[in-house]
């Protein structure tokens, strides 16, 4: 089961158990199939029920046949449909019920699409307010930082749609638009204004993983690289600040008392 949340989520100090809800949203969720009866990587068939013809489940004609292949190197498109087994029908019909998660159901494509936008908000938000030190809401009505926003989500849109899971899924093109995804972008960053990302941003799992599926692609994501290694470098610079501002002497001669550094010949004649 993957879920996703539209607001943040903390660990709350009371217990193992317990988290604080940073803002009102809801929870995405979706089951997944295994990698036994479905491989991963595949591309997903579209789901047409209706057609202008009138026939059920026809293809339609703005998209590529299911049996073309896009890529030698990925799988051919398999259906997102499974059985699902009765626990995890009773997992998620339970926590559907629990009104203070406001939970809602979505099927694998769906989540997958919701997932890379938040992706998206990630890698523009996030590495832009560590490297400036400053909160979400700085990045907005900037024009220095906008056309930079501007220039990442290019690379990041043009990679998301290429991505061959993706492939059979309708507009697609129109959803992960840069245009649309600016959009987003800045909407996020508005609710968020008084928000502060921290140093951990985990910037090889948003930024890094663009580069990474852009160079399976080939596309080359310059800039979204160039930030990657920018925030490497701030945390490794800061920390090594954090490294020189503590007294390192061999042999023990320095106590540390009532956040004063004082030798034991001092110590000895006070």
């Amino acid at each position: 089961m993957l879920g996703i949340n539209s607001h943040g989520v903390n660990n709350s100090s009371g217990g193992k158990f317990t988290t604080t809800h940073a803002g009102f949203g809801t929870i995405l969720l979706g089951i997944l199939p295994h990698e036994r009866d479905r491989n991963p990587n595949s591309p997903y068939e579209p789901d047409v029920k209706f057609s202008p013809g009138g026939k059920v489940g026809a293809t339609p004609t703005n998209q590529p046949s299911p049996a073309d292949e896009i890529n030698s190197e990925y799988p051919p498109p398999t259906s997102a449909k499974f059985k699902w087994t009765p626990n995890q029908r009773y997992l998620l019909r339970t926590l559907l019920r629990a009104p203070v998660l406001g939970a809602a159901a979505y099927s694998p494509p769906d989540l997958l699409q919701i997932q890379l936008e938040k992706l998206v908000a990630n890698c523009i938000i996030n590495p832009l307010t560590v490297l400036l030190d400053a909160r979400n809401g700085a990045i907005l009505y900037n024009y220095a930082l906008t056309r930079t926003m501007r220039l990442l989500l290019s690379e990041i849109s043009l990679v998301i749609r290429s991505l061959p899971e993706l492939q059979y899924i309708p507009n697609v093109s129109s959803r992960f638009d840069p245009g649309r995804l600016e959009t987003l972008v800045v909407s996020i960053a508005n609710k968020t204004k008084d928000n502060v990302s921290s140093m951990q941003t985990e910037i090889e799992y948003i930024n890094g993983w663009i580069v990474k599926r852009g160079e399976e692609l080939g596309i080359v994501c310059a800039l979204n690289y160039m930030v990657v290694q920018m925030v490497k470098g701030k945390v490794a610079m800061v920390a090594r600040e954090l490294g020189d501002g503590v007294p390192f002497v061999e042999g023990g001669d320095v106590e540390v008392k009532e956040g004063v550094a004082q030798t034991n010949e001092e110590e000895e004649k006070r």
